[in-house]
């Protein structure tokens, strides 16, 4: 599978969960390497202050949840791999979830 197929193939995925979802690929050296960027809503319970940066409790747990839920969709998908100088296997793969 190429590396278009593989980033059709995970936006028709994660898309019946988040309509607005992003799958991008890399280019140059980085080809192959796949970002994907969602936005959710805040929960309502939200308490975050923005002078103080990070999230709040409620934000974090919202976040994990998609985070969590996003892995498991993409799961099935195979991603690039690449072997590092010390013979370490990796794949890439960038997740961005923007609370909203």
């Amino acid at each position: 599978m190429d590396c278009a197929e593989r980033n059709r193939q995970l936006k028709k995925l994660l898309k019946k969960d988040y309509p607005n979802v992003r799958v991008t690929g890399d280019r140059g050296t980085a080809y192959g390497w796949v970002s994907i960027h969602v936005s959710v809503p805040k929960p309502s319970t939200c308490s975050c202050n923005p002078l103080i940066p990070g999230y709040c409790q409620a934000c974090r747990d919202r976040w994990n949840q998609h985070y969590t839920r996003i892995t498991t969709l993409a799961k099935g998908v195979e991603m690039y791999h690449y072997a590092d100088d010390m013979g370490f296997n990796h794949s890439e793969c960038t997740i961005s979830i923007c609370l909203v």
